[in-house]
């Protein structure tokens, strides 16, 4: 590369990955010259692989917003019986111990 040449900052190698999801691959010299237009990339929905030494070292993707994979992991998952014994067991032991004059409020 030139003095006056810019930067490549586009990844040029796309793979496929084990998702079969097309995944563009930046080197970490590259990441590091170009990393607001890989922020750019990746906030677009881009997964980037970085590498060094020709290995991978990191992925960097999309953030995960307000905990929506937790949730809609959990949506069909009702707690077992057992589960919602010793919670309402343990709900009950901190209302009496709150209501106990010797413990104080």
């Amino acid at each position: 590369m030139s003095a006056g040449t810019p930067p490549r900052c586009v990844p040029e190698k796309i793979r496929l990955s084990d998702n079969v999801i097309p995944v563009k691959i930046m080197t970490a010299t590259e990441a590091s010259r170009c990393f607001l237009d890989l922020l750019d990339a990746v906030e677009r929905g881009e997964t980037i692989t970085i590498v060094r030494g020709g290995h991978p070292v990191a992925e960097i993707g999309p953030a995960r917003r307000g905990g929506v994979g937790l949730r809609a992991a959990s949506a069909d998952a009702a707690p077992d019986e057992e589960f919602s014994r010793r919670i309402a067991e343990a709900a009950a032991l901190l209302r009496s111990q709150l209501n106990d004059p010797r413990t104080g409020p």
